[in-house]
């Protein structure tokens, strides 16, 4: 029996809205993207696609569901790098719906088994049934994990990992650390989600720049009058080998990232793979594959002993 569902995907740069029909296979038959900014404009956005959906399909919604980037505590949760702050019981009384706030991560672990294998960019084989890690880089650094309990039962742990503290491992690694610090105008921990996210690749073009060559004057004033830096960046790879070489120790920093976030905090090996969504990963699908990211994985001490 077929069944339609209001989602969402509410992240720090964009708030997307969906319906879907759920049956053998879920179909996306509406959906509504529109850049995060305070409540008010998410109630809009929310209010004006269900009025939308009643218009157009016919559709009389009673539930929905929306996956939030950040912590969510009795109903209640603040975008992390974003002013909205949004919880179930306001939505409630301003759509009639019962609405339901979920951390993003445990959202797409849950929604795993629902993507096709081509949709999948295999880096490294799995090795069969097990424990699975969900390492988002997008705006900011989200983090799941997907636990195997036996029996195909599966628990689902949300994270906010991503803030855990940068630890450098090389020279390098350590003087970007001190340029974040600078950038940002005080000192204090640098977290894995000022390096592994889309303004990390912000940041690691500009620590290239700053210590190693000049840019080219024509591109270097694009990225920096663009308003997605990381995406002109990513865009320009081919034909400048700045941008070209900002996504590739990026890459090798996230792959660094997921090796050693990936054993903590609870030590589950997760056997059956990483999953790495998010923009920073569409914006360097191409050297994600590429050996800084795979070495920089490997050579995580603990897993030299898998």
């Amino acid at each position: 029996m077929e069944r339609w569902v209001l989602a969402g995907d509410i992240g720090a740069t964009h708030s997307r809205l969906a319906l879907a029909r759920v049956g053998k296979k879920i179909e996306l038959a509406e959906i509504s993207q529109e850049r995060t900014e305070g409540k008010a404009a998410f109630q809009r956005q929310l209010k004006g696609f269900i009025a939308h959906l009643k218009e157009k399909h016919g559709v009389r919604l009673s539930q929905a569901c929306f996956g939030v980037a950040g912590p969510v505590q009795n109903g209640k949760v603040k975008v992390t790098n974003a002013p909205l702050f949004l919880s179930e019981e306001g939505l409630r009384r301003k759509t009639g719906l019962d609405i339901r706030l979920v951390n993003d991560l445990y959202a797409m672990a849950l929604g795993l088994g629902e993507f096709e294998k081509k949709s999948f960019l295999e880096v490294k084989p799995g090795k069969g049934k097990g424990n699975q890690v969900l390492l988002a880089s997008g705006t900011g650094l989200g983090k799941g994990q997907q636990l195997l309990l036996g029996n195909e039962k599966v628990l689902v742990l949300p994270s906010e990992g991503g803030h855990a503290d940068f630890a450098p491992q090389t020279e390098e690694e350590g003087r970007f650390a001190e340029f974040i610090r600078e950038k940002r105008g005080k000192k204090g921990p640098v977290s894995w989600e000022e390096v592994a996210s889309a303004p990390g690749l912000e940041l690691i073009y500009s620590f290239l720049h700053a210590t190693k060559f000049r840019q080219r004057k024509g591109i270097r004033a694009k990225i920096l009058h663009a308003r997605d830096k990381a995406k002109v960046i990513a865009e320009n790879k081919k034909f400048d080998p700045r941008c070209r070489e900002a996504g590739r120790p990026g890459n090798g920093t996230s792959g660094s990232c997921r090796g050693r976030q990936g054993i903590s905090p609870w030590r589950h090996w997760p056997r059956e793979g990483w999953l790495s969504p998010g923009a920073w990963c569409r914006k360097t699908r191409a050297a994600s594959t590429e050996s800084s990211s795979s070495a920089n994985f490997w050579t995580t001490r603990k897993w030299k002993k898998c």
